[in-house]
This record gives structure tokens, sequence and C-alpha cells, in this order.
């Protein structure tokens, strides 16, 4: 049998988060907390293109609350409908402002949320579902993990970035072949 487990990150230390002078905590379900913080600035619904035989994919939704240039960005971790973790990734900032994309300004800890913000939709993205066993649980003990890869097209005189999220979050960005003009 196949248990999954979601070891926290360092940003997810906190248990909730105040939201119009209430707070939400770990384990109120999605309805409440839009209820009490309102929409989000940002879903996503972690699916993938490929799942290993005999996993079983929890369904995983994260929240991001943009409060603005001077405050935390608040990223929310929701599994199976119910609020699991509450973590941020640095200050927010206008939305929308201008697109500042330069290859340098990707790398690794950034959010999902902020990449998309930067950069925009890239020229190609691929999504897998894997389970990495737990090294200090050893015992057949997985963590799921959705790792997408991102393919970044900066033109004819740049080179490509390949950038790989694990979970939301930025884990490697490796330089690829030259890039081209779209209209080519």
């Amino acid at each position: 049998m196949l248990l999954l487990l979601w070891p926290p990150s360092p940003a997810d230390a906190a248990d909730g988060m105040r939201c119009q002078g209430r707070l939400v905590d770990r384990g109120d379900s999605a309805a409440e907390v839009r209820a009490v913080c309102g929409e989000p600035d940002f879903t996503d619904r972690w699916e993938a293109d490929e799942v290993p035989p005999n996993a079983v994919v929890p369904d995983v939704r994260i929240w991001v609350y943009n409060p603005g240039p001077g405050r935390l960005l608040s990223i929310l971790r929701f599994r199976n409908g119910r609020l699991q973790s509450v973590g941020n990734d640095g200050y927010g900032f206008a939305v929308p402002g201008p697109r500042d994309c330069e290859p340098n300004r990707i790398v690794p800890g950034m959010s999902k949320y902020r990449l998309l913000e930067t950069c925009g939709e890239p020229m190609q993205r691929d999504a897998i579902v894997l389970n990495r066993p737990l090294r200090h649980r050893p015992g057949g003990y997985f963590v799921t993990v959705r790792r997408e890869k991102w393919l970044y097209n900066f033109g004819s005189s740049r080179l490509q970035r390949e950038v790989t999220l694990e979970n939301g979050v930025v884990t490697d960005v490796t330089t690829g072949e030259r890039g081209f003009r779209e209209d080519d």
C-alpha cells in the first residue's frame, strides 16, 4: 500500500493567515477561506500529463493572494478541499504590471505565480506526477511531487531557458538551445 505524505517546506511554517481581521486556519474548507478572504489572485490545480502506476494523486490546489507592494504574497495549499498550509513568496507587486522577463530573473525558489506574472506563459509546458521516497522515513513512505518542465524562448539573440518546477516552485533553470523569432 502506498502512503502519501506531504512534508511542509520552510515557507509553510505558518498554520493560518489573517483576512479582514479574521483568521483562516489549517483544516478550514476552501469555501470557508473564500468566504473570509475573497477570490484568490491566482489558482492552480495540480494535474499531470503522466501518472506513475499505482499512484494515488491527491486533489491539490494552490491559491495565491497578492496584497500588492509592501505586503507578503500568501500561498495557500489545499489538499482534498481543506487548507493544509500557508506560506509566502516575498513581497507582493502591482498587477497587472509591465512584464520584465529577463532570462537571469528566473531563479530557483520563485513561485509559479511570480514566474507567470514576470514572464507570462511559456512556449511549451509538460507535467508529470511522481512518487519520491522519503529518505527520513524508510519502509515505503512516499511524497507525491508534481514536476513541470517549462520552456521560454527569448528570441534569436538569446538562449532558451528550461525551467523545472516542483509543487509550484522553480527548482532548476537550465540554458537551452539558441532561441528563435516566433514568426520564422
